[in-house]
């Protein structure tokens, strides 16, 4: 017994000089989705680094990203919660299981004691708080905010080949009509010198994809409604200026720019397969052996072509016609997600995991989160600045920058700022070639700080029911017509049908759904802002 007494004497001495010996390493059990050319979550720099630094150890669940969705939905379901959701859930699953004790808010927690990172950033941006605000006046989750000088907002370029307008003696045109003669001539002419007079495709687009939301636009003709007074954006949704939600498939605007474009086609002066919304198509031709591509609008050539055509390529400044002026803003959030992470009812200690999460939001460890990390992705100059790293050693199995991404770091939740570039990271080449040319056809001057229609408000389970019974078939007609109406012609023969078939799909009730919602938000982000003023 004295034996054992000493023992025991001993081994609280040892815990008295050894304090973390005499405290467990706090744990926290957290979920990322995993792609399969990933390389383990727990190898993982930034994971690795936050473990480090806030002194805890990530017991962690990976999900293949591929079926992550029932994965996930069953775990919730049988309430077999992690900690937090590194990724893998959005604002939808936050609405869906509403009410039923699975994610815990954390408006409480965003302090400049727990969160500093984080309650900085949407201090400084109230549109992001308005925007990460639920419907409850809660925030449910961790956003992710990549800010590329409004990159993403961008719709897309219009681009002509400038050594065809050379070869011609044409200038860049600055109208409608101009834009049309131009077409003409290269339809006309043997502009890539091979011999054949008829392989060349004056203008290339597609109509755009056929599914509720952005990015649907960028190789599409939505900004040349703007010519005859109102764009057409990605989700078909715009303010009007005493803020009135309208759809842009459905103004003055876009009747008379399908009947130009019907001449065009008529004409002989666009894509012939534009209507097959065929993307591959699109990219083959504009790789094609021979150059056969006059004028095309994507959202970045340099992505699209061959490195040594990038010069061959111009912007083409804002169209003017008839009834305004090319281009717009899409409603795009440079806040990709208002929630891509959450904390749930399994987590005993909330607002440290907050305080560990928030480590996600410092600068650096956000690029790296975002992008890739430094010794692999990024090095660092000499003033501190992570530049891409040209030199490095690619793991195997790895051969582009955008699979090394992908295989370096998880991409959970972060905020890239436009404040960072230059001081904490090098703004990307290929971004910066497309800023360029942002710059120079007017969108950075003109539509940079437009108001939007935010693409991620928070709906509520019902209308979120009720818009995705509409959205598809709304969609879909609005896209039939805009194809059968560029080929076929007669527009004003078939428009009040059109009208007619949207009403009997869900129009308004749609409408007047976006409409409540945007009030809502618009209400939230007015209050933000009245406490920035009052600062």
């Amino acid at each position: 017994m004295k034996k054992l007494l000493s023992l025991a004497l001993v081994a609280l001495m040892v815990l008295a000089m050894c304090p973390a010996l005499a405290e467990e390493t706090p744990v926290i059990r957290a979920l990322w989705t995993k792609s399969a050319s990933s390389m383990p979550i727990a190898d993982m720099k930034v994971v690795k680094d936050v473990e480090e630094i806030a002194g805890i150890k990530f017991d962690i669940i990976e999900v293949p990203e591929e079926g992550a969705a029932e994965k996930i939905n069953l775990m919730i379901n049988t309430g077999d919660l992690p900690d937090v959701f590194m990724e893998g859930i959005d604002q939808s699953y936050i609405t869906t299981y509403y009410g039923q004790d699975v994610f815990v808010p954390i408006t409480e927690y965003i302090t400049p004691e727990i969160m500093p990172n984080l309650y900085r950033i949407i201090t400084e941006n109230p549109e992001y708080a308005a925007a990460m605000t639920a419907t409850d006046g809660e925030i449910w989750g961790f956003p992710r905010i990549e800010e590329m000088y409004g990159l993403v907002c961008n719709q897309g370029i219009l681009s002509i080949n400038q050594e065809w307008l050379d070869n011609l003696g044409l200038e860049v045109p600055t109208t409608l009509d101009e834009f049309k003669q131009v077409l003409i001539a290269f339809r006309d002419n043997d502009c890539n010198g091979n011999g054949d007079p008829n392989d060349e495709i004056p203008f290339m687009f597609r109509i755009g994809d056929s599914s509720i939301g952005s990015w649907r636009n960028n190789q599409s003709i939505g900004q040349f409604f703007g010519c005859w007074g109102q764009a057409d954006t990605g989700d078909r949704l715009a303010l009007t200026e005493d803020g009135k939600v309208i759809c842009t498939a459905t103004t003055e605007a876009y009747k008379e720019g399908l009947k130009w474009f019907n001449e065009l086609y008529s004409e002989g002066l666009i894509w012939a397969d534009f209507a097959l919304n065929d993307g591959a198509a699109l990219q083959a031709a504009l790789n094609s052996e021979d150059v056969t591509v006059g004028c095309v609008n994507v959202f970045s050539i340099i992505d699209m072509i061959p490195r040594e055509r990038r010069d061959m390529y111009t912007a083409i400044p804002y169209l003017q016609g008839p009834g305004g002026e090319y281009g717009c803003k899409d409603n795009i959030s440079e806040m990709h997600n208002t929630v891509n992470g959450a904390i749930t009812t399994a987590c005993k200690d909330p607002e440290f995991v907050c305080s560990v999460m928030d480590l996600y939001y410092e600068p650096q460890r956000s690029v790296e989160t975002n992008w890739g990390p430094i010794g692999t992705y990024y090095v660092l100059d000499e003033n501190g600045v992570m530049q891409w790293n040209k030199d490095v050693e690619m793991p195997a199995g790895v051969d582009t920058f955008s699979q090394l991404r992908v295989y370096s770091t998880p991409i959970s939740f972060n905020a890239v700022l436009s404040e960072y570039y230059d001081t904490v990271v090098a703004y990307p080449e290929d971004a910066a070639d497309l800023y360029a040319d942002m710059k120079k056809v007017g969108f950075v001057d003109k539509h940079l700080s437009d108001p939007i229609i935010p693409p991620n408000m928070w709906y509520s389970p019902e209308d979120q029911e009720t818009m995705s019974l509409i959205a598809d078939n709304l969609y879909n007609l609005i896209d039939n017509y805009n194809a059968t109406a560029i080929i076929d012609g007669n527009v004003d023969d078939t428009w009040d049908a059109y009208i007619a078939s949207l009403e009997s799909a869900g129009l308004s009730t749609y409408l007047d759904i976006v409409q409540r919602n945007y009030d809502a938000y618009d209400q939230v982000l007015d209050t933000y802002l009245s406490g920035v003023d009052a600062e």
